[in-house]
């Protein structure tokens, strides 16, 4: 597999089912070379601020982690969902609650390295036809990418290219499809991103969308 993940990144995997967590471990050492692996079965260990991480939170085993005041999109790490049902309605919750990707269950594990590759990366793990309904959701409610993205420009002082990114963030692109669109490479465009975060003191595309929702 291709290294899509900054050097010297960690998975924590967060399950009750201790056989499920080894060998989605043992996967995830072997897909991608020079990974480090945690497993826990408890909240308390997370670190509000852990860059390069990223949380596989298995839905089924462990409880829900807003009883405990835990809300991902506080976290510098990226969070999975995992074990997920198979429907788009509550796949949506999980981007509202800042998750950056869903990984239904009765997939198969063999989706797990790939995604964590594209979320350690800055990107999101979502299928193109979510992310088209979650933009349309938001242009229903009077949401225009465009606005947003040019009162980012003005607020935060971003170049032409970090407005362009930004524009298209707000559209839903991941981040192949920014590249593909500006014609840049794909590592051009994750810095254009870490600026834009950077900039808005963010740390996520569901940091910007919400920030762009509640400013609109």
């Amino acid at each position: 597999m291709a290294n899509f993940y900054p050097g010297h990144s960690t998975v924590i995997i967060l399950s009750t089912n201790r056989a499920y967590s080894r060998v989605v471990a043992e996967l995830l050492v072997l897909a991608i070379p020079g990974l480090h692996v945690h497993t826990d079965s408890s909240y308390a260990n997370i670190p509000l601020s852990s860059p390069n991480h990223c949380i596989l939170l298995d839905v089924k085993t462990m409880p829900d982690p807003t009883r405990y005041g835990i809300k991902p999109k506080d976290y510098t790490a990226g969070w999975i969902a995992v074990n997920t049902a198979t429907d788009d309605a509550q796949s949506i919750e999980w981007v509202e609650q800042g998750y950056s990707g869903v990984v239904h269950s009765g997939l198969g594990l063999e989706l797990l390295p790939r995604a964590v590759s594209v979320v350690l990366a800055g990107d999101v793990w979502y299928s193109r036809g979510l992310l088209t309904e979650i933009v349309k959701r938001y242009q229903d409610q009077g949401f225009c990418p465009e606005v947003a993205a040019n009162k980012f420009a003005d607020e935060y002082s971003l170049t032409r290219k970090e407005h362009e990114v930004c524009k298209l963030m707000l559209h839903g692109l991941s981040n192949m499809q920014i590249a593909d669109k500006s014609n840049v490479s794909i590592n051009t465009v994750k810095t254009h991103i870490s600026k834009v975060l950077n900039k808005l003191s963010i740390h996520s595309r569901n940091e910007l969308m919400s920030l762009a929702m509640s400013s609109d």
